[in-house]
């Protein structure tokens, strides 16, 4: 087994996540728009992209932006 791989399966599960988001925003899924509006109250949100999407992921989890959940990730002992 690769020694990275429990973390690859963390950075495909939240890819999968993002992408489930990004659904959920283009419906204009309730829960997608509240999770929206915990990180951006004050845009409106007229065609959402997969980068807003993960950005909202990374914000959930603690981290500025995507990139840096990222390396977190790929780089657990930074």
């Amino acid at each position: 087994m690769c020694p990275t791989w429990p973390y690859r399966l963390a950075l495909e599960h939240m890819k999968k996540e993002a992408r489930h988001l990004l659904r959920g925003l283009q419906r204009r899924d309730p829960d997608a728009l509240r999770r929206y509006r915990a990180v951006d109250p004050f845009t409106g949100l007229p065609k959402p992209a997969l980068d807003y999407a993960q950005l909202i992921i990374a914000h959930e989890h603690g981290f500025s932006s995507w990139l840096k959940l990222k390396e977190h990730i790929e780089n657990p002992r930074r």
